[in-house]
């Protein structure tokens, strides 16, 4: 197992912040997951009658046993899941920082990931193991697996940005190189006296990848649009967020789990929703949500268009 890259005590305080957040977000809090507990021992028959302090989760038990059994399987499962993302994805960013900032290759960051997983998987354990036999035995079988395969999906996504990452940092440098050549004896310039590209212009964000490489429209300002210019970290942390939730690309049916998504990153909302409706504090609590398909639409966009920009060849 690989050992993970030691975090600042400030960040240590943070993601403690952020977990509590994520759990009370979630329901998942120590007073709620006991309550799911006793609920799931009713419903397997193991107390006579409802215990005080039960939690159901508002699901439908039915009628027969059959059913309450079934119920007992889905009981705290989503919201257990759904806090491991966030766990994953909150933490996951500090290393990716690290990673960039290291140089390493991406199979260095996949290591980091996969240890990442294996400790998101133990926190959620150690929430819910040790209460009831029930419950020990019903996050072995039911909740570790279906934590262990969201989160999967989440570190492949995550490992196919790095590989893109250190692509992209080879390409500079075998660039750079190139340049400095067609420059002869002069280094850091060309005839033209274009200043030479560096090594490292090719830079991780918490989204993802950003390349600093600028195209014309951006450099001499002719063919540039009217109006505000587009955040393209903005952009690139929504289609990060995106391919973590919706792997698959069909995004729009899993729509509220990404607005989640989108707040816990604190990726910042249009601002005119704000104009709108004065109560709007995020991306799950704007209530058109055709325009919230709009807006992480056109991010997608945006995103999509940065990463096929490529900066200028040598003629």
């Amino acid at each position: 197992m690989a050992n993970l890259p030691a975090l600042s005590d400030s960040t240590k305080r943070q993601l403690a912040v952020q977990w509590d957040t994520i759990r009370d977000k979630q329901k998942l809090t120590d007073e709620e997951v006991s309550g799911y507990d006793l609920g799931r021992q009713w419903l397997l028959g193991m107390l006579p009658k409802a215990p005080h302090g039960m939690n159901l989760g508002r699901l439908n038990i039915g009628h027969t046993f059959e059913d309450r059994k079934r119920a007992a399987r889905w009981l705290g499962l989503d919201p257990s899941v759904k806090v491991a993302e966030g766990r994953f994805r909150g933490t996951d960013w500090e290393y990716w920082s690290h990673w960039c900032s290291s140089g390493e290759p991406y199979k260095t960051y996949a290591a980091w990931l996969e240890t990442l997983k294996r400790e998101t998987v133990a926190e959620l354990e150690s929430i819910w193991k040790g209460r009831s036999a029930a419950s020990d035995k019903w996050f072995e079988v039911a909740c570790k697996p279906k934590i262990e395969e969201a989160l999967s999906a989440l570190v492949k996504a995550r490992i196919a940005q790095a590989r893109d990452v250190e692509v992209n940092r080879l390409d500079r440098k075998a660039r750079a190189g190139a340049w400095t050549r067609v420059a002869g004896t002069l280094p850091g310039t060309t005839p033209n006296g274009a200043t030479e590209p560096k090594a490292d212009e090719s830079t991780c964000t918490n989204a993802g990848l950003t390349v600093n490489g600028t195209n014309r429209a951006e450099s001499d300002g002719k063919g540039r649009n009217r109006g505000p210019k587009p955040d393209h970290e903005a952009a690139s942390r929504v289609a990060e967020i995106v391919a973590r939730v919706a792997p698959d690309g069909d995004w729009r049916p899993r729509l509220d789990d990404i607005c989640e998504a989108l707040d816990e990153a604190q990726v910042p909302f249009p601002k005119r929703w704000r104009k709108r409706d004065r109560s709007c504090n995020g991306w799950a609590a704007y209530d058109e949500r055709a325009n919230a398909v709009k807006a992480i639409g056109y991010r997608l966009e945006i995103a999509k268009q940065r990463k096929k920009a490529t900066p200028e060849t040598l003629s």
